[in-house]
């Protein structure tokens, strides 16, 4: 009887396989590190221009990481959790919402805003809790955030400082999209949102991601009451603003450390 060990790496001189292997490497990097997948998506949606050539990446974008959670899930035979405090009311806000659209069943720019500020918020919020349950994850998280703020803030005093020059996208200068064209509004293209963003962002900093140790505390802190601000926000104004506020872990756990 042989005694060869057998492994599931296949020979650099088969060409087939390692085709096969850089093929399937992407795939990999996405179920290893949805963490990274999530904070991708949520770049798309901060950074895509408002143009009829790119108006679908955010929707790939977030079929995609719909997608690879879903079956990072079913791979690790994991359950969706779900927070009944939060989840139900904005079930309700959403079946509200649809059922005033279906009045005018064919108007794409209802349905439109309906995904913005109640689907797309509600299927991000569910998709966090499944993964930022490590600390690692929650690190990737924190960087984000400490960077989209640092931009947001870096937009906001260019633009206070009449220096257009430094704003980046362009996208933002452009007075023909968006509103409050005379106020600092960011990529949001709207000052409000742009406000709710910088300061969830630095309501998430406060709080380190040690402070969430075990997967029970962070899916009950994905739960508390501290993140219904975030939520709101992010079914009004949009993805960002809401991911900011689930940031923070319990008040009792940070009584605690």
């Amino acid at each position: 009887m042989s005694t060869r060990a057998t492994t599931w790496e296949p020979p650099i001189s088969n060409s087939t396989w390692y085709a096969c292997g850089l093929l399937l490497w992407p795939v990999h990097l996405a179920l290893a590190f949805p963490s990274i997948l999530y904070l991708i998506t949520l770049t798309i949606f901060l950074f895509r221009p408002p143009d009829l050539d790119l108006y679908h990446a955010d929707r790939i974008a977030l079929g995609v990481l719909v997608f690879f959670i879903a079956l990072r899930l079913l791979a690790l035979r994991e359950r969706l959790p779900f927070a009944a405090g939060l989840t139900l009311p904005m079930l309700g806000l959403a079946a509200l919402a649809m059922l005033r659209a279906l009045r005018e069943p064919f108007d794409a720019q209802t349905w439109s805003l309906i995904a913005s500020k109640f689907l797309v918020p509600l299927i991000l919020f569910h998709v966090a809790t499944l993964v930022f349950r490590e600390i690692s994850a929650r690190r990737h998280f924190e960087i984000f955030v400490v960077l989209a703020l640092a931009y947001l803030v870096f937009t906001a005093i260019a633009f206070l400082a009449d220096s257009p020059a430094l704003i980046f996208p362009r996208f933002i200068l452009d007075e023909s999209l968006g509103i409050h064209v005379d106020r600092a509004r960011g990529p949001f293209l709207q000052a409000v949102a742009n406000g709710l963003s910088v300061l969830n962002s630095a309501l998430g900093d406060s709080v380190p991601p040690q402070a969430v140790t075990s997967r029970a505390s962070a899916i009950s802190g994905c739960t508390s009451a501290e993140r219904a601000p975030g939520v709101l926000f992010s079914i009004m104004y949009g993805p960002l603003p809401g991911c900011c506020g689930m940031r923070q872990p319990p008040l009792r756990m940070r009584l605690r450390a």
